[in-house]
């Protein structure tokens, strides 16, 4: 079948096209953590915690005008019906693509100003000159995708959509393994002369513009400045419960740095950012998933089996593969900070740990808010949302001013499980779940392996030995795993090692 052809009813077809787009999302998404994770450990050497703070600060305020231009264009190009089309050969479409584009650039262009005239008088009023510059300067991101290389949420990155519609999710992941190389590059190259918090905003920008220019030339399709009645109507019909839910989540995911910010200060705000910045990397599968997930379950939601399928499977494997990386992170966090960070760093370890366990939840529920948003249930993502954010306002300021960071990161924990537990009650009522069968594996393998880890801690002083450490968890938890709940897969892992090694 040609890669632009319409995949029909075909559920084979469709899981084929999944599955080669999960491998092709996970391989990019790794080498781009890998490549992120570099970059961390290095600036760590090179910057103080306190410009981190300040950094985490700027774009606190940079996000949410972000989030206001994002229209939720993206999504609705995705979940359209119809085959996969290209625009030139729908009409329907081309008016959709062409109007998200043109509304959302009209907002990033005010809401750039609007911040670069800003930022001053806010530095002012909050008491932290320093945030009107960095604020400037990173203002440039509304358009573009403040929110990370996997958050399209600008409309220099729209045409990501059309690629992930086609189900091209090569084209759609290379540019965001070229957005961290060139961040990695230019921030520490600025680091090292000395510009201090300049040096992340510096990278955030040259990598994000290499990512736009990337994708306009992969994506072979240029949207046009002008809005057609109909699409506009359509996209405020679908989109209005998904904007309202992601203002939402811009104040989930921040709220916790507001709070540790406004009452502990810069430099527990720097421990902070840095060990919630290390904990998301497990949570990369899903975001990367979650770009081959979508489309996928929109193509398949006329079809209950093939999509109890499709994501019984992604939750399956997303939890197996992030209670991996959890069960290393948690049982070796402490002497992978002190040796990959350094001793001044030691204070952000436990909460690492408490972090990586509300990254599980949100990797292996995370495929909730694409199933429902596919079909078309967005106002229970939205009610799902609001639920989070109120259980981290209720619960951060309480359990913070009690345990500090730590006690944040455990509100962080309960907000995740309450948001999750809500979607997949829903998600049960229409799907035959077995959330048990899916979840409970990837739970026992990290509770057995981290457990290990932590008995083996103590004993590692050096990179070489935490570096067999943690293969040797990984290792386990992959035994137990294959061996105990997936022996089918262990199977056929078997049978593509044996081919390849027949081969060589």
């Amino acid at each position: 079948m040609a890669e632009n052809e319409p995949a029909g009813g075909e559920g084979r077809d469709l899981l084929r096209r999944a599955a080669r787009g999960a491998g092709i999302g996970v391989a990019v998404a790794g080498l781009s953590r890998l490549v992120f994770f570099a970059q961390q450990l290095i600036l760590a050497r090179l910057l103080a915690a306190d410009s981190f703070g300040q950094y985490a600060l700027a774009t606190l305020v940079v996000g949410l005008p972000a989030l206001l231009v994002n229209l939720r264009g993206a999504e609705a190009i995705v979940q359209r019906e119809g085959g996969i089309a290209e625009p030139a050969d729908d009409a329907g479409l081309r008016n959709l693509i062409d109007t998200s584009f043109t509304a959302q650039l009209a907002l990033a262009l005010v809401m750039a100003a609007v911040l670069a005239a800003a930022g001053g008088p806010i530095g002012r009023v909050a008491g932290k000159p320093y945030l009107g510059p960095l604020v400037a300067g990173l203002s440039v991101l509304v358009l573009s995708a403040v929110g990370g290389v996997s958050s399209n949420s600008g409309p220099l990155l729209l045409p990501v959509a059309v690629l992930e519609r086609r189900l091209d999710f090569l084209r759609a992941r290379l540019p965001e393994l070229l957005n961290v190389i060139v961040n990695l590059l230019v921030s520490v190259s600025l680091a090292l002369a000395g510009l201090g918090a300049w040096s992340l905003v510096g990278g955030a920008l040259a990598g994000s513009a290499a990512q736009v220019l990337l994708v306009w030339r992969l994506a072979r399709y240029a949207p046009r400045l002008r809005i057609d009645a109909a699409a506009w109507r359509r996209l405020l019909d679908f989109g209005w419960p998904l904007y309202v839910s992601a203002l939402l989540s811009w104040g989930y995911l921040n709220a916790d740095y507001y709070f540790v910010g406004s009452f502990l200060g810069e430099a527990p705000l720097g421990l902070y950012y840095m060990a919630f910045n290390i904990s998301q990397v497990p949570l990369q599968v899903r975001f990367v998933l979650s770009r081959v997930a979508f489309p996928a379950f929109s193509r398949a939601r006329v079809d209950e089996e093939l999509l109890t399928r499709l994501y019984a499977g992604a939750t399956r494997y997303a939890a197996a593969l992030a209670g991996c990386v959890c069960a290393a992170g948690i049982g070796l966090a402490t002497p992978a900070v002190r040796i990959l960070l350094g001793e001044a760093w030691l204070p952000a370890a436990p909460t690492l740990q408490i972090l990586l366990l509300s990254t599980l939840i949100r990797t292996g529920l995370g495929f909730n808010g694409d199933l429902l948003t596919s079909l078309g249930k967005t106002g229970t993502v939205l009610i799902s949302t609001a639920l989070a954010l109120g259980v981290l306002l209720v619960l951060g300021p309480l359990f913070m001013l009690r345990a500090g960071i730590q006690g944040m990161a455990v509100a962080v924990c309960l907000s995740s499980l309450s948001s999750a537990t809500l979607s997949s009650i829903v998600i049960g009522r229409r799907l035959p779940i077995r959330y048990g069968r899916e979840l409970l594996p990837a739970l026992i393998c990290l509770t057995l392996t981290a457990g290990l880890g932590l008995t083996l801690a103590a004993a590692i002083h050096d990179l070489w030995g935490l570096a067999g450490a943690a293969l040797t968890l990984l290792l386990v938890y992959g035994a137990i795993y294959l061996g105990a709940f997936d022996r089918r897969l262990a199977r056929q892992a078997w049978g593509r090692l044996r081919q390849v090694t027949k081969g060589a």
